[in-house]
């Protein structure tokens, strides 16, 4: 018995206009490309027209406005239309720019350099903290140095600064954040709210992940509960990980190495107490003073 197939429907083809069809490939490409600007032309045209017209409105405007502004350095700065036209495009409005002297673009490089720092958690007052502005404070801090020295040039496993509060260990934290241009800074009471707020709001940030994920994290001012069962549970979980990858993690805290596994329980201690670095602070407290 012959069976009856169904032959595929014949594919349609694109018929191309007569005088294009007789063009070799070559020449329909360029007579494609011609056709594109034929279109396109009259449209640059109009934005052309548009954008002289901008400036030529922004130009008189600026002619009523000051053409000299005095910075904070007491430099005098001369109007720039050519930046003031880039900074209004888009804008319903104008916006006046106005040359910057050497000093105003030092301090904008220095804050846009700090900007991230503060993004990642850094309070404003630690900005400025650099491993070199630390000071040590004691001949035994040196070993801190030390220790530091070796963690920047290999980023990797558990760093603990403890000692009493005000002797440099967040900002010595943040110096080393500074030199590996990377890292987010949390406290413990911050990553505490942050977990609780996860539980109410579905859109709040996972703060346990960003832990697991960070390049480098800083858990600053790591000490008692604050009354939460879920706490340290949470902080063994991002901690465990972090030990598990051996990515790089800084822990500061007022807790002596003795009274750690009271304080902490038996699991944080364990996995910190046999593979972290520990650097004791023993200095007085340097609160009020500012890094030079």
């Amino acid at each position: 018995m012959k069976t009856k197939t169904k032959s595929a429907p014949k594919r349609k083809t694109k018929v191309l206009a007569p005088k294009l069809a007789k063009l070799k490939p070559s020449e329909r490409g360029l007579q494609s490309t011609a056709n594109i600007l034929d279109d396109v032309m009259p449209r640059l045209e109009v934005l052309a027209k548009a954008a002289s017209e901008r400036r030529a409105k922004l130009n008189a405007w600026a002619a009523e406005q000051a053409q000299y502004q005095t910075c904070h350095h007491g430099q005098q700065h001369q109007l720039n239309l050519d930046d003031s036209s880039r900074a209004s495009h888009g804008l319903e409005h104008f916006v006046l720019v106005y040359d910057s002297c050497d000093m105003c673009v030092h301090q904008r490089d220095v804050d846009n350099k700090e900007s991230w720092l503060h993004k990642a958690g850094v309070p404003k007052i630690l900005l400025s903290a650099t491993v070199d502005n630390w000071r040590p404070a004691l001949s035994s801090d040196y070993t801190i140095q030390r220790a530091v020295a070796e963690f920047t040039k290999q980023p990797r496993g558990f760093l603990v600064f403890t000692g009493s509060n005000g002797n440099g260990k967040t900002h010595l934290a943040v110096g080393i954040m500074r030199e590996l241009r990377r890292g987010t800074l949390i406290t413990q009471d911050g990553f505490l709210m942050a977990l609780r707020r996860s539980y109410r709001d579905d859109y709040a940030i996972d703060i346990i992940q960003k832990c697991k994920d960070a390049k480098l994290l800083v858990l600053d001012e790591m000490g008692v509960s604050g009354g939460g069962r879920d706490e340290f549970p949470a902080l063994y979980d991002v901690l465990n990980y972090r030990y598990g990858e051996d990515v790089p993690t800084i822990i500061t805290t007022n807790v002596p190495l003795m009274e750690f596994k009271s304080a902490f329980g038996d699991r944080i201690a364990d996995r910190l107490v046999s593979s972290a670095v520990w650097c004791e602070f023993k200095g007085k407290s340097q609160r009020g003073r500012t890094p030079k």
